[in-house]
């Protein structure tokens, strides 16, 4: 009886007391993060169609743009990390 308290973390341990709701701020957090993972999805998909064209203008070699596609994860983590100080 107890393994089966243990894995239902959404009934309450006392019978009393009333099920846990998800509050609005975490559908918020969640609905956030989904589109966050949107936009870095559709940054990632233009820049991808766009970098033959942007290597041929700026002239530059594949490790150069290897070094662009890659500073979108940095950003988008360093923008993640910072999100706190506008929330």
């Amino acid at each position: 009886q107890q393994q089966q308290q243990q894995h239902d973390a959404t009934k309450p341990t006392n019978t009393n007391d009333p099920p846990l709701q998800i509050t609005r701020a975490a559908k918020l957090y969640a609905f956030c993060a989904a589109l966050n993972s949107c936009n870095l999805g559709y940054d990632i998909g233009v820049n991808t169609g766009a970098g033959i064209l942007v290597q041929n203008s700026l002239g530059l070699s594949d490790v150069q743009l290897e070094a662009f596609f890659g500073s979108l994860n940095l950003f988008a983590m360093v923008g993640a990390l910072s999100s706190h100080i506008i929330n």
